[in-house]
């Protein structure tokens, strides 16, 4: 589910509102800018509200549990049984890479040998 599905769904219209006011605002304006509406959301250092072209953004108790983050004092919650706020979508996109750290390829380069690329131990 798209967080403004679930924006929609469990009652933050305002917030959805401003994603939206946002967003057309970046397209208005030739901008490509994305966000990631979830850290938005989830706040800033201590739960401060972020700002993004100019407004300010609530923080929501869903997305600093979602983040992991501590719950703060100022995030809302409009619904004590809200589902769940969506989680990081894994798109395969950007996948993982094994390398070994740079001594390992010294120690591996000294012997003559080519480097195994794998999961290693570093002590």
């Amino acid at each position: 589910m798209a967080i403004r599905q679930w924006l929609q769904r469990n009652g933050y219209v305002q917030a959805l509102a401003l994603v939206n006011e946002v967003e057309g605002e970046f397209k208005a304006n030739g901008s490509k800018e994305r966000r990631n509406w979830a850290d938005i959301f989830s706040g800033g250092k201590d739960g401060k509200e972020l700002k993004v072209a100019g407004r300010e953004f609530p923080v929501l108790e869903a997305a600093q549990i979602s983040r992991g983050k501590p719950v703060t004092a100022n995030a809302l919650c409009l619904n004590v049984n809200e589902e769940p706020f969506p989680g990081v979508r894994k798109t395969g996109r950007w996948p993982k890479k094994h390398r070994l750290p740079a001594k390992a390829k010294r120690i591996a380069s000294k012997q003559g040998r080519k480097p195994s690329v794998g999961h290693s131990r570093a002590s």
